[in-house]
């Protein structure tokens, strides 16, 4: 059943910016869960239509959202709907991360309560400030929806403080320009979960010693760190954890990192991209293990437990070069919830593959369908934003629990650990608190 077009609207513009990024994390686990990620996600993204002019109203989306466009059918006489606008990856080398907007628009649009439309980036900063322009100016969106950790968004910044243009986002960090007054966000904190990965670590190296009879091993616990805003944020939560033994290595952004020299680390945490989780990984691998003994009675160190705190979004399936990795992640990831968000998707959008990427969008649509239906319809910047901050322990089937006032903008408070064997999850712990900021 076709939904209402959307008249002009009246209210002064105003945006949401596209998600993001685990910098984008939103998680998943279980080995019930393994035939979710059997493979890598293939996004469909379509070629980006042409623009209307601007003497032309928008044409009137088709029943199923499609990318660049509205999510409803619409007729002229109902209510407004509130329209948000996207700006993500549907094309170009994260083209992947684009099912993300994808099923969040698709998941919104069958909610009813507003539309989501969306525009292709390319992968490439320089399209978001037009992207943007063009949303705003021309579909009259009420606030951007984004993952803010995201490269291309990043570049949004400077126009978005402009333009004070409300943001909501659903991602794994919230980097220091992410707080303002006009953004809220629904992750865990950053250096808090990176804070849990250490800890993590802490319990795995102590375990070694103790089998060992108390004999530490030679090179210790690394960490390596991209030097980033996100990597800065995140090496803070390891620094609190207080390990003992602890070399830090930090990189410059797309450079490797120049690894010390001998035997491979007891463990070693992983603070970057996919990409540089993967290649560091890799590099550590191939390092001899430690070794104590003599010629006769020779005992080595077991290979070095691998975990990672993982910046944009990604999928699980883009790190399975790695035999054996832990990651912390805050998506619910039982048989039930992934029988259930594979049959959301089959419904409203059945060319999707499922992933963890499409298990993202599907959480950030339910929280924007609750953010719309409590600002009501037609809602202007300041009801969305109003509404996000009236969730109290919210609780969405596929999330912990969300509670966000004007004071906390790490409303999610828990996260579990998620064993991946070869890009699966073979483990999960239970759902572990994050430290606060």
């Amino acid at each position: 059943m076709s939904r209402p077009a959307r008249p002009g609207v009246t209210t002064a513009p105003a945006l949401i910016a596209t998600v993001a990024a685990v910098a984008l994390g939103l998680t998943l686990f279980l080995p019930a869960s393994a035939d979710l990620w059997s493979e890598p996600a293939k996004p469909t993204a379509p070629s980006a239509p042409a623009q209307p002019k601007p003497s032309t109203p928008p044409a009137a989306p088709a029943t199923q959202p499609s990318p660049e466009r509205g999510g409803a059918g619409t007729t002229p006489e109902a209510t407004p709907l509130t329209r948000l606008g996207g700006i993500g990856p549907l094309t170009g080398p994260r083209a992947n991360v684009g099912a993300i907007l994808r099923v969040a628009q698709a998941i919104v649009a069958r909610g009813g309560a507003g539309e989501v439309v969306v525009k292709d980036d390319g992968s490439m900063p320089l399209r978001t400030i037009p992207a943007a322009r063009f949303l705003e100016n021309y579909h009259r969106v009420q606030a951007f929806l984004s993952p803010l950790e995201t490269y291309p968004v990043a570049s949004l910044v400077p126009y978005l403080g402009y333009t004070k243009t409300p943001t909501l986002f659903l991602s794994t960090t919230v980097s220091q320009w992410a707080t303002g007054p006009r953004v809220i966000g629904f992750p865990p904190a950053g250096a808090g979960t990176t804070q849990v990965l250490a800890q993590a670590m802490q319990r795995v190296v102590d375990e070694r010693v103790e089998i060992r009879r108390g004999e530490p091993a030679t090179q210790g616990v690394w960490v390596v760190w991209a030097d980033t805003e996100d990597g800065r944020d995140r090496i803070v939560g390891f620094r609190k954890a207080g390990l003992t033994g602890v070399t830090e290595i930090s990189m410059q952004p797309e450079s490797k990192a120049a690894l010390p020299g001998g035997a491979a680390p007891e463990a070693v945490l992983i603070i970057g991209t996919p990409r540089s989780v993967v290649e560091i990984a890799g590099a550590i691998q191939a390092l001899p293990p430690a070794c104590m003994g003599g010629e006769t009675m020779l005992a080595c160190a077991q290979p070095p437990a691998i975990f990672a705190a993982v910046f944009e979004p990604y999928d699980w399936t883009e790190l399975a070069s790695v035999p054996k990795l832990a990651v912390a992640d805050w998506l619910r990831t039982d048989a039930a919830t992934l029988a259930g968000h594979r049959s959301v998707l089959q419904q409203v959008l059945p060319e999707e593959r499922p992933s963890r990427l499409t298990l993202w969008g599907h959480a950030l649509g339910e929280v924007t369908n609750e953010v719309l239906r409590r600002a009501g319809p037609n809602a202007d910047g300041a009801k969305l934003l109003e509404a996000a901050r009236s969730l109290r322990n919210w609780q969405s089937p596929l999330l912990p629990a969300i509670t966000l006032d004007t004071h906390d903008r790490w409303p999610i408070e828990h996260v579990a650990m998620v064993t991946l064997t070869r890009g699966q999850p073979s483990e999960r712990s239970a759902w572990l608190p994050v430290p606060r900021p």
